[in-house]
């Protein structure tokens, strides 16, 4: 069996103006670990996806906002690639520059593998 939870990277790294959004990502993301170790247990893996911003339609057929996106088809990519590879944290981001510090690379997979 397996558990998915979509977060976001503002769960990562705070986003000016989107406080309450950041804390609930922030939530999440404190949570699952604690679920994970607790589902572990039962043979139940958990994985957490924390994406940067992702490419939709705002329902006129145009993408929304300025900054460079994740395509939703590499989303679901990645997120597959996370959990094939039993990762417990999967995140990724299109723009580079403002997260190089976070180790976030240009739609590349990083994450936190299960310990065995």
């Amino acid at each position: 069996m397996y558990y998915l939870q979509m977060s976001s990277a503002a769960g990562k790294t705070p986003a000016p103006g989107q406080a309450v959004y950041s804390a609930s990502k922030f939530a999440l993301n404190g949570y699952f670990p604690s679920l994970r170790s607790e589902l572990n247990q039962r043979g139940i893996k958990v994985t957490v996806v924390c994406p940067g911003p992702i490419e939709t339609s705002n329902g006129t057929g145009t993408t929304s906002g300025s900054e460079k996106r994740v395509s939703s088809t590499r989303c679901a990519e990645l997120t597959v690639i996370a959990m094939t590879h039993d990762l417990e944290e999967g995140w990724w981001e299109s723009s580079s520059s403002c997260c190089r510090e976070r180790q976030y690379s240009l739609s590349l997979l990083f994450g936190k593998r299960k310990a065995s």
